[in-house]
Parts: C-alpha cells; structure tokens; sequence
C-alpha cells in the first residue's frame, strides 16, 4: 500500500483497442450505454505489468454489471489476483451477487444513482 501523498500504479482498461496498444486482452461485453456488442480491453504490457500481483478494481458506474464482469475476466486472464473490487456508484437493484461469487468478494458501492422512470 503508498503511503500517504505517494501514487500507487494503475492500470486501465479501455473500450476499444488502441493503436499503441501490444498483445491486448480483449473480451465482449453487452452494455446498456452503448447500442450492440461493445470490447473491453486490457493491454498486454498492462497485462504484463499486474501478473502475479494483487490489485484493487475500481470503476465509476455499475449499472447492469456486464462490464464489471469482463473487467474481471481481463484482470483474472492477465493472472492478477483481486484483492478488493469497488465502484463509485451503484445504479438500479440489478444482482451482482454471480460477480462477487466469481470474485469471492463483496463489491463496495459509495452511493447509489437512483434510476427515474416517465
């Protein structure tokens, strides 16, 4: 763990495969926010980078949890071990619970983004 004022390293995961990107790590994944089929992305000097470490996942919104689960399935296929998993904001009451099973840990939420109807 950094100590106080000192960065830890992160890596992150993209949308879509970038140019500079070397042996990426790619799965589908069926999103709300995007229309069809969308790929999340790991590089795979990222990849490289988080091998047989334990990391922490972190995202901003979990709203049907179908992106959440292929970031674990990237991070899993890159053979880091996943020590705590959060996200900023939880939205609607959709189940994570086979996520956190896949996990074998609890997701941590700051808040929840109330969805509205018409």
């Amino acid at each position: 763990m950094a100590s106080p004022g000192e960065y830890m390293d992160y890596v992150v995961l993209r949308k879509s495969v970038k140019s500079y990107m070397k042996n990426p790590l790619k799965r589908e994944v069926d999103s709300i926010t995007t229309k069809g089929k969308q790929v999340m992305v790991l590089d795979g000097i990222d990849a490289d980078k988080i091998k047989n470490k334990r990391v922490y996942l972190l995202d901003d919104v979990v709203s049907t949890g179908s992106s959440y689960d292929a970031m674990v399935d990237l991070v899993k296929m890159a053979g880091a071990r996943i020590d705590f998993a959060c996200a900023v904001l939880r939205e609607g009451d959709f189940d994570i619970s086979g996520i956190e099973k896949k996990l074998c840990l609890k997701i941590e939420f700051l808040g929840k983004l109330p969805v509205f109807s018409r």
